[in-house]
């Protein structure tokens, strides 16, 4: 893991990748996407430069509440939190950074506790890496940060290599695990449990089942930010892989289903149409309003995620709530 860039004497950054997704993986990954049925598109390309931006700005829309929930709790038990982390030098881990603002919060508490900590924040978003790693390099140049471009594993398995035997408190903010289904999130939280040492914590953002209508407006905006992010993916795939999409002859759909408690995106092709990936030499017919399935993002139970962590062998430690309770940030430990 070579260090590409120094912004500070305490901050580094390092690329683990010069492409988080390379193209050969994304045009793979579209293909198969496209050749079945019904056709999807893995929620993982949302990401780039451009995606991760439109993120930020959704995150601070007021029908976000998922954002907004996850901030309360931050600034109502950021003392508790840094209470349960380790007296210890230690690292802060922050997967899926983003901005890092909301972790910010921890991280100043934590300063001004005089708490001895590496905060290690990483992304598939080189730019919103450097953004961070750049700001924390001003505000607080005595923090050493190691700023982490590239997949979680891959990095986390790099810090745990690097700096053991330091204990580890992990974050996952915001609802990304929503995006993994039942399987897919016990596999992440499995690999992750599997990497980190006996004692390490795991902090993990989910989001509760509740109104549906209020779920639907998170991801289906008046202001259309949300429908702007999912049409950046054909944008990207335009950009990337020489793809042909016509935006103009798509409409952004998002629906909640209570049974299943899940919040489904989609993109529906408003008329008959053929798609060619120039990167690929591949050709695809999508029929009148046939729809593109881009994202999953699931709601959760507190007797679910019980069987959750039950399942992946972390132990519960405490679950935090805004006043509402429409979202918690849960707070494990590794057994």
């Amino acid at each position: 893991m070579a260090t590409r860039v120094n912004v500070s004497p305490q901050a580094r950054i390092e690329y683990l990748h010069t492409r988080p997704i390379s193209l050969d993986g994304m045009a793979a990954d579209v293909r198969r996407g496209l050749a079945q049925t019904p056709k999807s598109l893995p929620s993982k390309l949302f990401y780039d430069d451009v995606g991760s931006g439109l993120f930020a700005q959704i995150m601070r829309m007021p029908e976000y509440y998922p954002a907004q929930a996850e901030q309360e709790i931050l600034t109502r038990h950021a003392g508790q939190i840094v209470g349960l982390m380790p007296e210890e030098p230690f690292i802060l881990l922050d997967l899926g950074s983003g901005d890092g603002t909301k972790t910010r919060l921890l991280i100043d508490e934590l300063h001004r506790q005089g708490r001895a900590f590496r905060y290690v924040p990483i992304d598939i978003s080189a730019a919103a890496i450097e953004k961070q790693v750049e700001h924390l390099a001003q505000a607080l140049p005595d923090l050493p940060v190691h700023g982490i471009v590239g997949d979680f594993f891959t990095g986390v398995g790099g810090v745990r290599r690097t700096f053991r035997p330091m204990p580890i408190f992990a974050l996952f903010l915001g609802s990304n695990i929503g995006n993994f289904d039942q399987t897919q999130a016990l596999v992440f939280l499995r690999t992750l449990y599997n990497l980190l040492a006996k004692g390490d914590h795991l902090l993990c953002g989910f989001d509760l089942q509740k109104n549906p209508a209020v779920i639907r407006l998170a991801y289906d905006d008046p202001a259309g930010l949300t429908a702007r992010f999912n049409y950046n993916l054909l944008l990207r795939l335009n950009r990337e892989l020489g793809a042909n999409f016509d935006l103009t002859k798509f409409v952004h759909y998002a629906t909640y289903e209570p049974l299943a408690g899940v919040a489904r995106s989609f993109l529906l092709a408003t008329e008959a149409q053929v798609v060619h990936l120039a990167y690929c030499n591949a050709t695809f017919g999508l029929e009148a309003w046939e729809p593109i399935h881009t994202e999953n993002s699931y709601k959760y139970t507190l007797p679910g995620l019980a069987h959750l962590a039950g399942q992946t062998g972390f132990a519960v430690v405490e679950h935090l709530f805004d006043a509402r309770r429409y979202f918690t940030d849960a707070i494990w430990r590794r057994t």
